[in-house]
């Protein structure tokens, strides 16, 4: 169940919003929000909620073996089986295959007998509350946030249905008292609503609209595609995913707001970056501070020379490419994206920081949508191909596909509108307007602060109308990250 379905949207958040305020006490609440939260997922899923449910209790009792023990020598090995337990899971439903296909091809060069390639459902979600309920265990380990006794709460910090499909990857030290503790205010499910409705648009009106231009140029064959087009591909896919991925995590904070949870930011506007490096710190943000701190940390130690930083950091990339897929094209983008951002490292940010400022923002949003084309295609031949053609080196006539057949009137305004709320644009004004209202007569800026809040809530109204419009029309999009 996505949240810009009309099912969650008409239906599931409207009765389970309606049932949980009309319970008394957090207790309740909590218990019924854990119910809601596993039919969420069941729906979509059906009898793999039983691996969720196994994920719940292994790492509730872990946790709490491992706060009976901290400190002592058996801590080290509980803290081992919980890695192991989480990382089996994920080996086992998404790179069975893959590891039995290369198993296979070095078979082939001995002589042997290839084995058969399972095809196991990879249940949605799988990566990423792994990586939540291993952080859970980790953080109590490290003295980060206590182990809940109430299975409740355990289950509902790791399946609590906003963050439960794609994120964000929420951390227990981050979150971990608002479970049993938290304020809900007129004003907090205000602010909720306004954040789903921005993500809501996001996703429907602008990644929708994109997705059927960019997986037409992709799946065309790449000989057939002229430069032109190739390069409205790459643009038009790297604004899909970032409206589509950011679009879910403001649905995501949005509603944890309106239940009174506070997440972290996931994504701080990465399309302006101006290098490889400060891009991953503005995108998805939860997953790769994660990646920093449980992966990347342990590695280096404290007293890590520059080399084996370099090194660590680009196993790390190898682990990022696989995390995202367990195919070619996602290991060559970790690697090439580690190797960018070591190269950044070395010297290479001290090259691109002697440039003109735009032509650092330049620099950055070309490793951007390099990245995403490595990132879209389904086979690096696909890749090669599509790069062939951006530039240039294609003999396409533009009979079969061309720029104009992509440059009509809805694309070229969503492209538009994109490519603003892409930048702070939004947030420079509101706050400029903010410091004007500030410098108002006293009696004064009440007004004007509502008439800004009344516009605001007028957006957002738009937004939602727009959006509940759209979503009865189309046909259903699926979010790009649910195959991770």
């Amino acid at each position: 169940m996505a949240f810009s379905s009309p099912v969650f949207l008409f239906v599931f958040l409207p009765v389970v919003l309606a049932v949980y305020f009309s319970l008394p006490g957090l207790r309740l609440r909590n218990a019924f929000l854990l119910l809601a939260s596993l039919s969420f997922y069941s729906w979509g899923e059906g009898v793999y909620a039983l691996l969720l449910l196994f994920s719940i209790a292994a790492n509730h009792m872990l946790a709490l073996l491992v706060a009976r023990h901290r400190g002592e020598r058996a801590g080290k090995p509980i803290i081992g089986l919980a890695v192991a337990v989480n990382l089996g899971l994920l080996g086992v439903f998404k790179y069975t295959g893959f590891f039995t296909e290369n198993l296979n091809y070095l078979l082939g060069l001995v002589g042997g007998v290839a084995l058969p390639v399972p095809s196991l459902h990879l249940p949605i979600g799988l990566s990423f509350f792994t990586f939540q309920a291993m952080s859970y265990v980790i953080d109590v380990y490290r003295g980060q946030g206590q182990a809940h006794r109430n299975p409740i709460n355990t289950a509902l910090y790791i399946s609590l249905f906003p963050q439960l499909i794609l994120g964000p990857i929420v951390r227990y030290r981050h979150i971990g008292r608002q479970l049993t503790d938290r304020v809900h205010t007129v004003v907090g499910f205000a602010e909720g609503v306004g954040r789903f409705s921005v993500g809501l648009g996001k996703k429907v009106l602008i990644a929708d609209t994109l997705a059927v231009a960019s997986d037409s140029i992709f799946a065309a064959p790449g000989d057939e595609l002229t430069a032109g087009v190739a390069w409205l591909g790459a643009v038009y896919f790297t604004l899909q995913l970032y409206f589509d991925f950011s679009g879910y995590s403001d649905m995501a904070i949005g509603l944890g707001r309106m239940f009174g949870f506070r997440y972290r930011e996931n994504f701080n506007y990465p399309l302006i970056a101006r290098s490889r490096g400060e891009y991953f710190r503005r995108w998805h943000v939860s997953f790769f501070t994660w990646m920093r701190d449980y992966v990347y940390g342990p590695l280096c130690g404290k007293n890590c020379p520059r080399w084996r930083r370099n090194v660590n950091l680009l196993i790390v990339w190898l682990l990022a490419g696989l995390w995202h897929g367990a195919t070619s094209t996602f290991v060559l983008w970790g690697l090439a994206s580690g190797i960018v951002i070591v190269l950044e490292r070395i010297w290479l940010l001290q090259l691109v920081n002697r440039l003109w400022r735009p032509l650092q923002h330049a620099y950055g949003l070309g490793l951007s949508l390099a990245g995403m084309v490595v990132f879209r295609s389904e086979t690096l031949e696909q890749a090669v191909a599509m790069f062939v053609a951006m530039l240039g080196g294609g003999d396409a006539s533009g009979e079969t596909f061309n720029s104009a057949m992509f440059l009509h009137r809805e694309l070229v305004f969503t492209v538009a509108v994109g490519a603003l709320a892409a930048t702070p644009v939004v947030p420079t004004v509101r706050d400029w307007l903010d410091g004007r209202i500030g410098l108002l007569p006293v009696d004064q800026q009440n007004l004007a602060r509502n008439c800004r809040l009344l516009v605001q809530a007028a957006v957002w109204g738009v937004i939602l109308l727009a959006c509940a419009l759209a979503v009865s029309a189309r046909t259903y999009t699926p979010f790009v990250y649910f195959q991770f």
